[in-house]
């Protein structure tokens, strides 16, 4: 059996990533009604770009402190916690550039 994540690799981008797009769609329908979360293009962009933060400022704190890793090979003070074989710190890079593609897609597609 193949493990996707590795550490707290999932959590992270779980609650990191639910709990942005769930905190988005709560302030654009409490700012500005029910269906204008779906119909604008910068709340997901906006849900993007603070799902990059989160596994950003996420990632730099697990990279000090690891998580304990039971391999021999692995690297010293590397962090352990990966999702998709890809560290944590990654995937805020990986959510900026995301919500960059979204918006030129978008504006593209209109």
């Amino acid at each position: 059996m193949i493990l996707i994540h590795r550490g707290k690799g999932a959590a992270v981008v779980l609650i990191g990533g639910v709990l942005s797009a769930l905190a988005m769609n709560f302030i654009t329908t409490r700012l500005f009604g029910d269906e204008y979360y779906s119909s604008h293009m910068w709340p997901k962009f906006g849900t993007l770009w603070l799902s990059g933060a989160v596994f950003t400022f996420a990632g730099a704190y697990l990279r000090k402190r690891p998580t304990k890793v039971k391999d021999k090979d692995w690297v010293n003070n590397e962090s352990a916690d990966h999702l998709f074989f890809i560290p944590v710190i990654y995937w805020g890079p990986i959510f900026f550039a995301l919500g960059i593609v979204y918006v030129v897609y978008s504006l593209t597609k209109s």
